[in-house]
């Protein structure tokens, strides 16, 4: 993350998804797989930017934001976007690239569990 041409791989690959999947599956309430999809790829969109804050901007204090960013991002991508591929690729409705988005970003929903604890700061278990 040396340069913000580096850094902005990350959320350029996440909003090129995003953008993707708006384009070719259109998005409603009728069709809530394609509509979790969407909001999963929002998800990881925000968090890579909070990360981005957080890497690139010295002394940010962004302790809520990361936490915020993080749940939301493990609840959306993890949740329900690694369910949804799990069960869809079990079924064989997927093909390689999707299912291989759909790992990708739940493993990323993953990281942003590990950012909401670590945010959580070491205060909260010293005081028990």
């Amino acid at each position: 993350l040396g340069s913000p041409l580096v850094a902005g791989v990350l959320p350029l690959c996440i909003l090129w998804r995003l953008i993707w999947r708006f384009q070719f599956v259109p998005a409603s309430l009728q069709r809530m797989p394609c509509t979790l999809r969407v909001l999963s790829a929002v998800a990881a969109l925000l968090f890579a930017v909070v990360l981005l804050k957080v890497f690139l901007v010295p002394g940010y204090a962004c302790g809520h934001t990361l936490f915020a960013a993080g749940s939301g991002c493990f609840l959306l991508c993890t949740g329900l976007e690694l369910t949804q591929t799990l069960y869809e690729a079990a079924n064989g409705m997927l093909i390689l690239p999707d299912l291989m988005t759909g790992l990708g970003i739940g493993a990323f929903g993953l990281c942003g569990l590990v950012c909401a604890w670590a945010s959580c700061g070491a205060d909260a278990t010293e005081q028990e």
